[in-house]
């Protein structure tokens, strides 16, 4: 018996406003990004929690489109507020420029490019809303990786690579990080394991000289005892 499974097929339409402002032409200049197909989607009653948006793999998707929260843009649920939908944009965006990387150091960094060009002159700029969130597959890590994500994002935010071009130059980067991780947590283990035998040799030395100092001290004591028999016998 075969199956047959029927799928929707999207057709373009103009965006909602409240999106169009948020993430206008302008927007997209100044971040280097070649516009991402979107998708407005509202969850089923039956699912748990909240979400902004998600970006499933692209083998799923019809044109490499990221969906956002139907209630982030349409005004007759609740009153669209443009650095959320910026920031949903983006981290979703950062997902499909950086497939493969769930929420680690690479991913971190891809985003915080995004947030350091999208409004480096605001007073409340996107980049304060950069999150822990985004390093949660760091877990065991997470100084280091903070701190190398940072340094790579504010080299490649300022430069004039496009946002396609950065994410190349992560994928890069975290790849060569990684193997001297690799290498780092090797020579913390060789380390570990040297001291370990050091430790057990001082402890094994340290047994054989309070043996010799005890034997010492019960000579000694004995000569005395004896010596004292011989006089006073």
């Amino acid at each position: 018996m075969h199956h047959t499974v029927a799928t929707y097929s999207q057709r373009q339409i103009s965006p909602p406003e409240a999106f169009s402002k948020a993430i206008g032409g302008e927007f997209l200049a100044r971040i280097k990004l070649t516009g991402i197909p979107v998708i407005f989607l509202s969850p089923g009653s039956n699912e748990g929690g909240t979400w902004g948006g998600f970006c499933s793999e692209s083998k799923y998707t019809e044109r490499g489109e990221i969906a956002i929260h139907r209630a982030l843009v349409e005004p007759t649920m609740c009153l669209p507020q443009p650095p959320i939908i910026r920031r949903v944009y983006l981290h979703e965006a950062s997902h499909r420029l950086m497939e493969g990387h769930a929420h680690n150091a690479a991913f971190f960094a891809m985003n915080l490019v995004f947030l350091l060009r999208s409004g480096n002159g605001d007073e409340d700029p996107d980049w304060h809303y950069s999150s822990l969130y985004d390093l949660q597959d760091e877990a065991g890590r997470m100084p280091e990786a903070f701190a190398w994500g940072w340094k790579i994002a504010l080299e490649l935010a300022s430069s004039e690579l496009s946002a396609d071009e950065c994410a190349r130059s992560i994928e890069s980067a975290y790849c060569a990080w990684e193997e001297e991780q690799a290498r780092r947590e090797e020579r913390i283990a060789e380390a570990r394991e040297r001291r370990a035998m050091e430790s057990a040799k001082f402890r094994a030395l340290q047994g054989k000289v309070n043996e010799r100092w005890w034997f010492a001290l019960c000579g000694g004591i004995f000569g005395v005892l004896l010596a004292l028999a011989l006089r006073y016998s």
